[in-house]
Protein backbone atom coordinates (compact mmCIF):
# COMPACT_ATOMS: atom_id res chain seq x y z
CA UNK A 1 0.00 0.00 0.00
CA UNK A 2 1.44 3.65 -1.31
CA UNK A 3 1.31 6.13 1.23
CA UNK A 4 -1.07 8.31 -0.52
CA UNK A 5 -3.32 5.43 -0.34
CA UNK A 6 -3.05 5.26 3.22
CA UNK A 7 -3.44 8.71 4.03
CA UNK A 8 -6.23 8.85 2.38
CA UNK A 9 -8.72 6.90 4.23
CA UNK A 10 -7.21 8.72 7.16
CA UNK A 11 -7.76 11.60 6.13
CA UNK A 12 -11.79 10.56 5.38
CA UNK A 13 -11.81 9.11 8.96
CA UNK A 14 -10.69 11.98 10.78
CA UNK A 15 -12.57 14.99 9.03
CA UNK A 16 -15.89 12.31 10.12
CA UNK A 17 -14.66 12.52 13.58
CA UNK A 18 -14.25 16.05 13.52
CA UNK A 19 -17.81 16.57 12.46
CA UNK A 20 -18.71 13.69 14.89
CA UNK A 21 -17.16 15.52 17.49
CA UNK A 22 -18.91 18.91 16.39
CA UNK A 23 -22.41 17.46 17.06
CA UNK A 24 -21.83 16.13 19.86
CA UNK A 25 -20.71 19.38 21.18
CA UNK A 26 -23.45 21.49 19.90
CA UNK A 27 -26.10 18.89 21.52
CA UNK A 28 -23.89 18.99 24.92
CA UNK A 29 -24.63 22.95 24.51
CA UNK A 30 -28.68 22.40 24.16
CA UNK A 31 -28.56 20.02 27.12
CA UNK A 32 -26.86 22.64 29.23
CA UNK A 33 -28.81 25.46 28.24
CA UNK A 34 -32.19 23.41 28.38
CA UNK A 35 -30.42 22.43 31.90
CA UNK A 36 -29.64 26.07 33.14
CA UNK A 37 -33.48 27.01 31.74
CA UNK A 38 -35.00 24.74 33.88
CA UNK A 39 -33.47 25.88 36.96
CA UNK A 40 -34.59 29.10 36.15
CA UNK A 41 -37.99 28.00 35.82
CA UNK A 42 -38.01 26.06 39.36
CA UNK A 43 -36.25 29.14 40.77
CA UNK A 44 -39.09 31.03 39.73
CA UNK A 45 -41.40 28.80 41.00
CA UNK A 46 -40.40 28.57 44.41
CA UNK A 47 -39.61 32.00 44.86
CA UNK A 48 -40.22 33.42 48.23
CA UNK A 49 -41.24 29.56 49.70
CA UNK A 50 -40.41 28.03 52.62
CA UNK A 51 -38.84 24.37 52.40
CA UNK A 52 -42.39 23.95 54.36
CA UNK A 53 -44.69 25.36 51.51
CA UNK A 54 -42.43 24.18 49.16
CA UNK A 55 -43.60 20.13 50.24
CA UNK A 56 -47.06 20.88 50.94
CA UNK A 57 -47.52 22.79 47.45
CA UNK A 58 -50.12 20.37 45.34
CA UNK A 59 -49.74 23.38 42.78
CA UNK A 60 -45.90 23.49 42.52
CA UNK A 61 -45.77 19.22 42.67
CA UNK A 62 -48.12 19.60 39.57
CA UNK A 63 -46.17 22.31 38.22
CA UNK A 64 -42.42 20.00 38.95
CA UNK A 65 -44.55 17.18 37.14
CA UNK A 66 -45.04 18.68 33.84
CA UNK A 67 -42.38 20.17 33.75
CA UNK A 68 -40.42 17.18 34.32
CA UNK A 69 -42.20 15.76 31.65
CA UNK A 70 -41.80 18.80 28.74
CA UNK A 71 -38.31 17.82 29.73
CA UNK A 72 -38.23 13.79 29.05
CA UNK A 73 -40.39 15.03 25.89
CA UNK A 74 -37.23 17.84 25.04
CA UNK A 75 -34.30 14.85 25.57
CA UNK A 76 -35.80 12.61 23.54
CA UNK A 77 -36.35 14.60 20.69
CA UNK A 78 -32.83 15.57 21.23
CA UNK A 79 -31.60 12.46 20.99
CA UNK A 80 -33.72 10.74 17.94
CA UNK A 81 -32.21 14.21 16.00
CA UNK A 82 -28.60 12.95 17.38
CA UNK A 83 -28.85 9.27 17.05
CA UNK A 84 -30.99 9.07 13.47
CA UNK A 85 -34.13 6.93 14.96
Amino acid sequence: MTLAAFRSPLASAERQMVGTVRLLREQAEKVLDTDELVIQQVDHLIAGMAWDDIARSQTLHRQLTQLDGELVRLMASIWRRLTGS
